[in-house]
């Protein structure tokens, strides 16, 4: 994924780490290390963050400027989430591997300490 506006691109892989390069010199520049799973989506927020969705469907979001790990998000139920999309709003969107989709607030209202783990209130079920 390019970031906008820039010679900078993430890419994401089997080997579980997100990878910062600058595409002029070929030179990684940040290695992101916290998912469990191969890297199946990236997007960048409106924030400048980057958010990943591995394959068991657990998304995180990433600061850019440290390669930390800020929040991990994954699907309340058995269900894993397959896609997602960050809206202009802020609100997130998630669709699982039943095709439910659903869109959440960015209102977090639970924080697990030993985890890292925040849950956010959901605001309504679109399938």
């Amino acid at each position: 994924m390019l970031l906008s506006a820039s010679t900078i691109f993430v890419s994401g892989s089997d080997d579980t780490t997100l990878k910062l390069w600058n595409l002029e010199t070929g030179e990684c520049l940040k290695t992101f290390i916290g998912h469990k799973n191969d890297i199946y989506y990236i997007q960048e927020t409106r924030n400048g963050e980057i958010a990943s969705l591995d394959i068991n469907g657990m998304l995180k979001f990433w600061n850019i400027e440290t390669a930390t790990c800020m929040l991990s998000l994954s699907s309340e139920t058995n269900d894993n989430w397959s896609c997602f999309r960050i809206l202009r709003s802020g609100k997130l969107v998630t669709g699982s591997q039943s095709g439910k989709i659903e869109i959440w607030s960015n209102e977090q209202i639970i924080f697990d300490y030993d985890e890292n783990i925040y849950k956010t209130k959901k605001c309504c079920n679109i399938l």
